[in-house]
C-alpha cells in the first residue's frame, strides 16, 4: 500500500468522519537506511452527537518510489467513540457483575436488559 492508498483506506473507514488536515512528517525521527518517515494524521471520528479528534502514526518506507509502501504504526485504527446505548449496557452488565461478586445477588443465565436512552 502506497502512502496514498493507505490515506484513503483511513478516510474510507465507517466511523471516520474526515481527515483533518494532511499528514505531518515527524522529523524528530531518525530515519532508517531506507529512508523510512514517520508520519500522524488527525482524522475526526463521530458517533451519534459524540465526537473527537484523534491521531494514527504511519510509516512510509521509500517515499516516492516505485517501492513505496505505507503501513499503520502499532494499531490498526478502530473506533473509538461509542453511542450512548453501548456505553449504558456496558454499565449496566458492570453492575449486575459486581452485584453477584458482593453476593448481593444470584447469578442468572441471562444477561442484564440494555437500558433504552431517550432520543
Amino acid at each position: 500500500m502506497k502512502k496514498v492508498d493507505l490515506l484513503n483506506d483511513l478516510a474510507g473507514r465507517s466511523f471516520v468522519y474526515a481527515l483533518s488536515g494532511n499528514p505531518i512528517h515527524n522529523a524528530s525521527y531518525a530515519s532508517g537506511p531506507l529512508g523510512e518517515k514517520l508520519y500522524n494524521q488527525a482524522f475526526i471520528e463521530i458517533v451519534g452527537n459524540t465526537g473527537q479528534v484523534r491521531n494514527i502514526n504511519f510509516m512510509v518506507v521509500n517515499e516516492s518510489t516505485v517501492n513505496e509502501i505505507a503501513f499503520y504504526m502499532n494499531e490498526d485504527p478502530t473506533p473509538m467513540v461509542r453511542d450512548a446505548a453501548t456505553i449504558a449496557y456496558e454499565a449496566a452488565v458492570k453492575e449486575a457483575q459486581l452485584k453477584v461478586q458482593l453476593g448481593n445477588e444470584k447469578p442468572t443465565k441471562t444477561e442484564p436488559t440494555p437500558v433504552k436512552l431517550p432520543k
